[in-house]
């Protein structure tokens, strides 16, 4: 069941992921490592605050979700979404203004390249879009297990953000405006998409509810606010971990250190295109196996997928290490040299 439901979004991160890679190279060749840095340094510095306030409520919905859902309450669903879509809401407004305020006191601290403070609060705002779609769509889609559409609807967004963005490249090597700007609309327009297909998704399931209000959810309002803020603490430390780094090197580096780090990073991870479709619908399976009491069953379907991933894991490290520099000065170029030790230990 689970390999089934992650079939779609397999075949779509996969489609992602070879349309990301190929992207990354014409990036990286094409804004050169100075620029290619300062890039990666806004984007993860905007996705960074935005992590922060973003709450992380799809978890919660999918958590809660199951038990309305298998005990045929979509009124009380139905008011879960409602709440936890406002708190998301109010959590990247919140956001968008932090980094707003934060530019105005530390841009020159992160970045050595002037006149894009408004390029990267507008970034922000279409960042924040995209990310309050992919939320609904992570818990929405998955509770009901419908990956179909939204799978088809990604792999048209994703080679439609890759054209623009070669355009602007193209047409303006080595604008980083003009690319930023190119970057700001693909973002815009890839999330008022997203968020559209999967609200035409799931109205069928929701009609009769759309009066349903919070107050359903009152005798457990302080179990789901104690989950959403200890949820959400978790995805801010893990936000730090994957993220930070590349923030330190802001504060203390240079961006041809970011260019080369970035390089090796979006390199070394690429190998979650084949284990996020798993991870994408393992959270719902496991809270639907749980919900049944079918405790046999979710041990079974841990170690199994434990085991799965094991091999070709061990094979990908002892083939990166050999072939390292040989992968980054293929495909990077070798003004990218001093990026195979970062990619190998990644």
């Amino acid at each position: 069941t689970l390999f089934k439901n992650s079939q779609w979004v397999f075949i779509a991160n996969i489609f992602g992921f070879v349309l990301a890679f190929f992207r990354s190279v014409i990036l990286a060749r094409g804004l050169g490592v100075e620029i290619f840095g300062v890039y990666t340094l806004v984007i993860n510095f905007a996705s960074t605050v935005l992590e922060v306030f973003n709450l992380n409520v799809g978890t919660a919905i999918i958590k809660f979700g199951v038990a309305y859902k298998t005990n045929g309450r979509e009124d009380k669903l139905f008011a879960l979404v409602k709440g936890c879509a406002n708190a998301s809401l109010i959590g990247f407004g919140v956001a968008v203004v932090v980094v707003g305020v934060m530019l105005q006191f530390m841009y020159s601290s992160f970045f050595n390249f002037p006149g894009l403070e408004w390029y990267t609060i507008f970034y922000s705002v279409a960042l924040a879009i995209s990310m309050f779609a992919i939320i609904l769509s992570s818990s929405l889609l998955r509770l009901f297990f419908k990956f179909k559409i939204n799978a088809v609807v990604s792999m048209i967004m994703d080679v439609a953000e890759l054209a623009l963005v070669m355009l602007a490249i193209y047409a303006y090597p080595g604008d980083l405006k003009m690319f930023f700007l190119s970057v700001i609309i693909s973002k815009l327009f890839n999330g008022i998409v997203s968020l559209f297909f999967v609200l035409w998704e799931v109205k069928g399931k929701f009609r009769q509810h759309l009066n349903a209000s919070v107050e359903l959810l009152k005798e457990q309002s302080l179990e789901i606010k104690s989950f959403v803020i200890t949820n959400s603490v978790s995805g801010t430390l893990k936000t730090f971990i994957n993220k930070g780094d590349v923030l330190i090197l802001g504060a203390i580096g240079t961006p041809a250190m970011i260019g080369f780090y970035s390089i090796a990073k979006k390199l070394a991870f690429s190998i979650l295109a084949v284990t996020d479709p798993l991870m994408t619908a393992i959270f719902p399976q496991l809270s639907k196996l749980i919900a049944e009491k079918k405790y046999t069953e979710t041990k079974l379907m841990l170690r199994k997928i434990t085991g799965l991933f094991l091999v070709p894991g061990a094979v990908a490290i002892t083939v990166i290490y050999f072939l390292r520099e040989w992968i980054i000065v293929k495909v990077f170029g070798s003004e990218y040299l001093p990026a195979p030790e970062h990619f190998f230990f990644l």
